[in-house]
């Protein structure tokens, strides 16, 4: 209001006023109307100002506002990662239930189908593998693509219960054949279901791993760096191989302790119990970060007709090869064709050449302790390189560095024919295949991030996640397969040399493709029609 519209009330009636109510509400109305008359009116507003101690709201410093700013916008920072940390916190809780029941039937699965068929052949064992192998190969794509087009919360909530429900039929079923003793015909029925719905579970871990692992994690991580990208892959990473090493080792435990049937039904009760725990920590999830999810599924939708028309496998690959980070996913894909691992093979191996199961258990052990050591050294390294193409490089590297003692003596030590120089190969190849998870798992984390960060189009992730899975179970597969050619013993330095070949091409792929990458960065692949 202005100084001459008094509103009829002149100097003497607003002191008298002043007078008889002497509130701050009374002082200021009149100072503000009446007293300019009498005295400036900014000495006087300013000597109220000092009087009650109070800023002037209508003076700011710059320097002040600034801090102000600075103080909000750390505040609200720290409010948001502790709200990410919080539903991060029950991804891993959901991540970890899933992976223990895996576990565990991974331990239980082979032995319990050696027992099954008669404890005399490992046909069946085998045969679980190549099954797994082959229905990833052959339907990895299609559930890569399947995943994109789902809602977020859909995919893996249904990936989860057919993983699980497919676990606990299997155990089932083992369980029921091994309540009939003796000789029965209904013992191979029994095993090949047992097959078939292990596979089906296998299906469903790779279709909750794209979900969780290649979706979920790209979006709850979208509103920060790649440095807490990276540290939720590593976390990730870690959760899965530590239920590798305590999963097993309780399930077995169960199993010397209580029995076989006694170790069938917890793994049966556990998977069943699991999935109502992981659905309810997904939604918690997905309901205090929805909004994260909101532009994907805006891209996702409307990609609907490319992706409709990519669904045939040939696209499916077509779409994986014209990636820029081709060279890495596929260098990635060939350390699955290997013996120098503690598969099923090296382990026949070890044990033929006269090392003890206890001395395996605890090479085993310091294998999977080794790849969690890589868990926090790769996020060390990536936040020191240029790029996870650098530190996958050096990771890489560093396995086939590791490899390479064990490889010259197995070759060295196989002429010789004598028990000391085999027992030294024998050793050396432990150590040296540890040490290598390092470099390993450390490259494996490299791509993953590159998986999530740089496909083209980022709606697609799935699909060529997917057929990521397929070529790693292809040449897992085709490592079983030589195997099988050179099934002696005594071959096995050939086929730990075929391994070390193959990990040194990978290493030198991937090499080009970096190299390849730094220059040429601002290269782009052709856009990826429809018609494909």
């Amino acid at each position: 209001m202005d100084d001459d519209d008094d509103g009829g009330i002149d100097g003497a009636t607003t002191i008298s006023d002043m007078a008889s109510a002497p509130t701050e509400t009374t002082l200021n109305r009149s100072a503000s109307f009446s007293l300019p008359s009498i005295m400036p009116h900014e000495p006087f507003v300013s000597r109220l100002v000092e009087d009650d101690d109070e800023p002037t709201p209508t003076r700011h410093d710059d320097g002040d506002e600034e801090e102000n700013v600075a103080l909000l916008a750390s505040s609200q920072k720290q409010k948001t990662t502790a709200k990410h940390k919080q539903f991060l916190t029950y991804l891993y809780i959901s991540h970890a239930c899933a992976a223990w029941g895996e576990r565990m039937w991974d331990f239980l699965g082979g032995l319990l189908l050696l027992t099954i068929t008669g404890g005399t052949s490992l046909r069946w064992t085998a045969a679980l593998s190549l099954s797994e192998s082959l229905a990833q190969f052959a339907v990895g794509p299609s559930i890569g693509d399947w995943v994109d087009r789902q809602q977020p919360l859909h995919a893996p909530t249904v990936a989860y219960a057919v993983q699980n429900l497919s676990i606990a039929a299997s155990a089932s079923c083992a369980y029921v054949a091994l309540s009939i003793s003796g000789e029965s015909s209904f013992h191979i029925p029994v095993a090949l279901l047992v097959i078939a719905t292990a596979t089906t579970a296998r299906l469903g871990s790779v279709a909750s791993t794209i979900a969780v692992e290649k979706r979920w994690v790209i979006a709850l991580c979208s509103a920060h760096d790649d440095e807490v990208l990276t540290t939720t892959n590593a976390t990730m990473r870690r959760i899965d191989l530590t239920c590798k090493i305590v999963a097993p080792l309780l399930a077995g435990i169960i199993m010397s302790s209580f029995g076989e049937r006694a170790a069938t039904v917890a793994c049966a009760l556990f998977n069943i119990a699991a999935w109502p725990a992981e659905v309810v920590c997904l939604r918690a999830v997905y309901r205090a970060s929805s909004h994260l999810f909101t532009s994907r599924e805006e891209a996702s939708s409307s990609s609907t007709t490319t992706t409709t028309t990519l669904s045939a496998s040939w696209g499916h690959f077509l779409l994986y090869a014209r990636q820029s980070i081709f060279p890495s996913t596929l260098a990635l894909a060939l350390l699955y064709f290997t013996v120098l691992s503690f598969g099923s093979l090296m382990t026949a191996y070890v044990y033929w050449a006269g090392l003890s199961a206890t001395a395996t258990g605890v090479a085993q052990s310091g294998s999977a302790l080794f790849g969690i050591a890589a868990t926090f050294l790769a996020p060390a390294l990536m936040k020191r390189v240029e790029s996870p193409e650098a530190s996958g490089t050096l990771f890489i590297w560093l396995q086939n560095v590791c490899i390479l003692p064990a490889v010259i003596a197995l070759l060295v030590a196989a002429p010789m024919g004598n028990a000391t120089s085999a027992n030294a190969a024998i050793y050396i190849l432990m150590v040296s295949v540890v040490v290598s998870r390092v470099g390993l798992w450390g490259f494996d984390l490299s791509v993953t991030q590159l998986l999530q960060n740089d496909v083209v189009p980022a709606e697609a992730v799935g699909t060529v996640s997917g057929v990521q899975v397929a070529l790693q179970a292809l040449f897992g597969a085709g490592i079983y397969v030589l195997g099988m050619v050179l099934d002696a013993p005594r071959d096995f330095p050939l086929l730990a040399f075929a391994s070390y070949l193959v990990v040194t091409l990978a290493a030198a792929l991937h090499t080009w493709g970096w190299l390849r990458k730094r220059g040429e960065p601002n290269a782009e692949l052709p856009p990826i029609g429809v018609d494909l």
